[in-house]
């Protein structure tokens, strides 16, 4: 499917897709990595996701990042999805793989249009964001268990 505008397909993801399980449990694995390979490949998922988010937030690390409420507010919003299926099994994710073609494909301003578009929902919706509120305070703790597990290996 084409999309014209990066508002159309973030308009479409928020329909179908269910992005928690990639957001929390992807930053989750990548508190914990090893040290990378020597060589990277070209175009990886890590390099890729920090570039997101330095677009997003200016934050230059992931542990940066959790401190910026644009990046919070969108592990947030995966969670409530990821919440929603508890039933979903969370796929593997190699952070040094290359970034796949269809993420690959993902407008640049995908993620900052989506946070805008939360942020709106937010404002109108009290009830999404009392939901989007509940589901930050998990991803603190999700990320803060996860960092304490981390410090221990």
């Amino acid at each position: 499917m084409q999309f014209q505008t990066a508002i159309e397909h973030v308009n479409h993801a928020i329909g179908i897709v269910d992005p928690g399980t990639q957001l929390v449990e992807g930053y989750k694995s990548f508190l914990n990595l090893p040290a990378p390979p020597p060589t990277l490949p070209t175009n990886n998922l890590r390099d890729w996701c920090l570039d997101r988010v330095q677009n997003l937030c200016g934050a230059k690390s992931f542990g940066a990042a959790l401190k910026n409420l644009t990046f919070k507010s969108l592990l947030a919003f995966g969670y409530m999805g990821f919440a929603s299926d508890p039933g979903h099994s969370v796929p593997p994710i190699n952070p040094y793989a290359r970034v796949s073609a269809q993420v690959a494909k993902l407008e640049p301003d995908f993620f900052p249009v989506l946070a805008k578009k939360i942020q709106s929902e937010s404002k109108s919706s009290p009830a999404f964001a009392a939901r989007l509120k509940n589901a930050q305070t998990s991803v603190t703790h999700l990320v803060t268990d996860a960092q304490g597990d981390a410090r221990k290996t």
